[in-house]
């Protein structure tokens, strides 16, 4: 019976644990996809390619828009992927 009290809390800590690891691990990888986005994305003919490489990418991204831009998303992606 002892053990029964503590069972809500145990999964309340289990959620928030895997709520606040689903968070960190989508804000370290949000620039990896914003970076992926514009290397998979449009390119109109007879223009040059601009984004070539993940980190090329993401220092261009940052030089021309600054680091916002490489977190763009990330509020959409933590609701969906934070509490799973």
């Amino acid at each position: 019976n002892y053990l029964f009290l503590y069972k809500p809390l145990d999964y309340a800590y289990r959620a928030l644990s895997g709520f606040v690891a689903g968070s960190i691990a989508s804000t370290i990888n949000i620039p990896f996809d914003v970076a992926k986005s514009r290397i998979q994305g449009f390119i109109p003919e007879g223009t040059e390619r601009k984004y070539h490489t993940c980190f090329q990418t993401m220092m261009l991204v940052y030089k021309e828009e600054g680091s916002k831009a490489l977190f763009k998303g990330l509020v959409p992606k933590l609701l969906r992927l934070g509490p799973g």
